[in-house]
C-alpha cells in the first residue's frame, strides 16, 4: 500500500512523468569540460580522534517501548509532541524493535566494556533529547593508534604477504589512521566490518539512538539499493561497540511505499532479525531548519525529525549513476531525508544536494560498491551497465567517501562498453557535487586530493585511486 504524499504533485507521479522517461531514454548530464585541473583546495583531512560532537544529549530519562508492531504496515505513530526524538509509536512493521546485543566487546583504550546487551523485544528505547540543529551527541572516531597493515609491511605499491594489496595510500603499521578504505572480501559481513576498523571504528553508541540511512528506494537489491547483508553487517559492527538505545534503519523511498520496498530487497529481514527498527521517516513528523550557507534553500530544509534527532547517523548510499546528477553516492543520499523535492528535482540539482548536508551532517559513510551502476540510474532500466567491483568503502569523510566511489566508477568506465558521459569526461573534483561540497567549509570535509587511504585485498587499487589525480 503506498503511503501518502504531502506534495500536491507525488513523488511517484512526478517520476512518472520526468525521471522515468529520462531513464528509459538514456539522458545524462553535465558538461564535458577538461579535467586537468583539478580543484582541491588545501585543507586537510578533519582530526582522527575525538570526533565533534555539535550537540549532545540534553535529557537524561529514556522511554521503554514495549511492544513494536508486527503487522505487516509499519505504525504511524509519529513523533510525541515538542522537539523530542522519534515516538516509539513509530516502530517498524513486522520485527521486534529493540536492541537485541547480547555481549558487547570492549569499546575503549581503557579496557571499558559492555557487560550485557538489552534485549528487548517490544518497541526501541529512546531517550529524550533536545532538537539541537544538526546536533549530535556521539564522540566521533576514536583512533587510538595507526592501522596495522595485517599481513605485512603495507608499502606503496606494494602487497601484503597474504590477502592482497594494503595501505596503497600510503598508510602504514603505526601511521596516521587513513580517512577512506576500500575492502574487497567474498564475505561481505568480513568486508564491511573490516573497512570500518580500517579507518577508526565506531565510537561506543550505548544509550544513543542510532539512524542507518541506506538507499532503499526500490524493490531491485544492488546496485539500486544498498545490500541487506551490508546492512546487517553495519548493525553487529554497532552492537558489538556498546549497547544503542535503538538503531534504527530509516528511509523515505521516492517513488513509492517503503516498508514495501524494505521487504522486498530483504533489509527489513536483516534489520529486524539484529534488533533493529525499519522506519518509513515519512510517517513522522517535520522540522524546517535554516542552516547558514544554504543558498538553494531560501525557505529553509524540511527535514524528517528521526533524522535530524538521531545520536548517531550512518549514510549507507549505492554506488550508482544517476540521470541529472551524474552519480548518486553520499552527498546526494541526503536528498530523501526532506520533503521539497521540488527544489531539487531536476533544477540546481547538484549544489542543492551539498547543502542538505549543512541541516544535519553524517556521521560516517559505509559506500556499497559490491556492484555499481554505470549508466542510467537512479532506477532500473533495459540499457543499465552493472559492474561488480565487489569492494566496501568507509570513511567518516563525506567527500573521501564519493571522491573514492568516482574513481572506483571510472576505473569500470575504462573498461567497460560505455563511452561519453559526465562521468567520464569530468574529474572527480570537478564534479558539481563536489565542488559545491568543498565550498561549505563549515563542514570540515577534506580538500586534499591526496588523503590517506587504505585498500585490502584489492590488487588494482593504485590503478583506481589514480583517478584522484586526472
Amino acid at each position: 500500500m503506498s503511503k501518502p504524499k504531502s506534495e500536491g504533485l507525488s513523488r511517484r507521479g512526478f517520476l512518472g512523468a520526468s525521471i522515468g522517461a529520462v531513464v528509459t531514454a538514456g539522458i545524462g548530464c553535465g558538461d564535458t569540460s577538461d579535467a586537468d585541473s583539478g580543484g582541491a583546495g588545501s585543507g586537510g583531512s578533519p582530526a582522527g580522534s575525538g570526533g565533534s560532537p555539535s550537540g549532545g544529549d540534553s535529557g537524561s530519562s529514556s522511554t521503554s517501548a514495549t511492544g513494536g508492531s508486527t503487522g505487516s504496515q509499519m505504525a504511524t505513530g509519529g513523533s510525541p509532541p515538542g522537539s523530542g526524538g522519534v515516538s516509539s509509536g513509530t516502530t517498524g512493521w513486522g520485527g521486534t524493535g529493540g536492541a537485541t546485543a547480547t555481549g558487547g566487546t570492549d569499546v575503549a583504550s581503557g579496557g571499558q566494556s559492555a557487560t550485557g546487551g538489552n534485549p528487548a523485544t517490544g518497541g526501541s528505547a529512546q531517550g529524550g533529547r533536545s532538537a539541537a540543529v544538526g546536533g549530535r551527541a556521539a564522540g566521533g572516531r576514536a583512533a587510538t593508534g595507526g592501522t596495522t597493515a595485517a599481513g605485512g609491511d603495507a608499502a606503496t605499491g606494494g602487497t601484503t604477504a597474504t590477502g592482497g594489496a594494503a595501505a596503497t595510500g600510503g598508510t602504514s603499521a603505526g601511521a596516521q589512521t587513513p580517512l577512506a578504505a576500500l575492502v574487497r572480501d567474498a564475505d561481505v559481513n568480513k568486508a564491511v566490518k573490516a573497512a570500518i576498523e580500517a579507518v577508526g571504528g565506531f565510537p561506543d553508541l550505548t544509550g544513543k539512538t542510532v539512524m542507518l540511512r541506506p538507499n532503499a528506494v526500490i524493490a531491485d537489491g544492488p546496485p539500486y539499493t544498498t545490500g541487506a547483508e551490508v546492512v546487517r553487517a553495519v548493525i553487529q559492527a554497532i552492537k558489538a561497540k556498546g549497547t544503542p538505545a535503538a538503531i534504527l534503519v530509516g528511509e523515505d523511498s521516492l517513488a513509492g511505499d517503503t516498508a514495501d520496498y524494505m521487504r522486498a530487497n530483504g533489509i527489513q529481514e536483516a534489520a529486524t532479525s539484529e534488533g533493529a527498527t525499519p522506519l518509513d521517516m515519512s510517517s513522522g513528523g517535520t522540522r524546517t531548519v535554516k542552516p547558514e550557507g544554504a543558498t538553494n534553500w531560501p525557505d529553509g530544509i524540511t527535514c524528517f525529525e528521526s533524522f535530524l534527532d538521531a545520536d548517531y547517523v550512518i549514510n549507507m548510499p549505492v554506488c550508482k549513476s544517476h540521470s541529472y546528477a551524474n552519480y548518486t553516492m553520499a552527498i546526494k543520499a541526503w536528498y530523501g531525508n526532506q520533503t521539497n523535492f521540488r527544489n531539487t528535482h531536476p533544477t540546481n540539482l547538484s549544489p542543492a544536494l551539498a547543502e542538505l548536508h549543512l541541516a544535519r551532517k553524517s556521521d560516517f559513510v559505509i559506500l556499497d560498491a559490491t556492484k555499481a551502476l554505470l549508466s542510467g540510474g537512479p532506477f532500473s532500466g533495459s540499457n543499465d551497465v552493472v559492474v561488480s567491483p565487489g569492494i566496501i568503502v568507509a570513511s567518516p569523510d563525506t567527500v573521501a567517501a564519493d571522491v573514492t566511489g568516482l574513481c572506483i566508477m571510472k576505473h569500470y568506465l575504462k573498461t567497460s562498453s560505455v563511452t561519453g558521459g559526465a562521468l567520464n569526461n569530468l574529474s572527480v573534483w570537478k564534479q558539481p557535487q563536489i565542488i559545491r561540497a568543498m565550498e561549505l567549509t563549515s563542514l570540515g570535509w577534506t580538500t586534499d586530493k591526496a588523503f590517506k587511504y587504505q585498500a585490502v585485498g584489492i590488487d588494482e587499487a593504485e590503478t583506481i585511486m589514480a583517478y584522484r589525480d586526472a
